[in-house]
Order: C-alpha cells, then sequence, then structure tokens
C-alpha cells in the first residue's frame, strides 16, 4: 500500500501543479482477495484510521474488514487533502466483477 500511496501523491502533485480540474478515479479491485486474507487472519500492517468513514458505517466488521477499508480509503483521501486542501467528491463502488469495473471508463 505504501508504494500505491506514493505513486497517487506523485500522480495527484502533477495534476495539481498543472492547474487541471480533471476528474480522477481510484478503483480498489479485488475485494475478494482482501476478505480471504482477512479470514485467514493475516495482519494488515497499519494501525487503524479511528474516525470511521460514514459510507462504509454499513459494513460488517467480523473480520475487520470495515476497519481495513476505511484505513485505506482515508489514506488516500488524507492525500489528497494534503495536495488540494479539500476532500472531494467520491463514490464507493464495491464490485468483483470486471465487466462492471471496465463499464465505469464509460461514465461521464
Amino acid at each position: 500500500m505504501d508504494e500505491s500511496l506514493k505513486l497517487y501523491k506523485e500522480l495527484m502533485t502533477r495534476v495539481s501543479n498543472n492547474g487541471n480540474n480533471t476528474r480522477v478515479v481510484l478503483l480498489f479491485t479485488k475485494p475478494d482477495i482482501m476478505m480471504r486474507k482477512l479470514r485467514s487472519y493475516i495482519e494488515f500492517g497499519r494501525l487503524f484510521e479511528t474516525e470511521t468513514l460514514t459510507d462504509l458505517s454499513r459494513i460488517v466488521n467480523d473480520y475487520h474488514e470495515r476497519d481495513v477499508l476505511n484505513t485505506i480509503i482515508s489514506s488516500y483521501l488524507n492525500a489528497i487533502n494534503n495536495i488540494y486542501g479539500k476532500i472531494p467528491e467520491y463514490h464507493i463502488i464495491q464490485s468483483i466483477s470486471e465487466l462492471d469495473i471496465s463499464q465505469l471508463a464509460n461514465v461521464e
């Protein structure tokens, strides 16, 4: 995750420096793999974010799945907040369907 977050910060800084008002879509794929790892009690390796995003409050937390998702998404939102001084509008989509994910490219 550290490498991904570093790359994301670099990308967002470049977009910001260009004065570009580009919409950025950040996809987290393979939730099924994450769940399989969490059910096997593989350690996440990061401290959990203490404040849960409202959008995630309905997700069960039997294997810390809500804690992990909240921490990952919050890390990316905090990174963009540090660059732009605000958290942009965002949407959380959960899908393991390749068709669903590929159709996001056609959303305007």
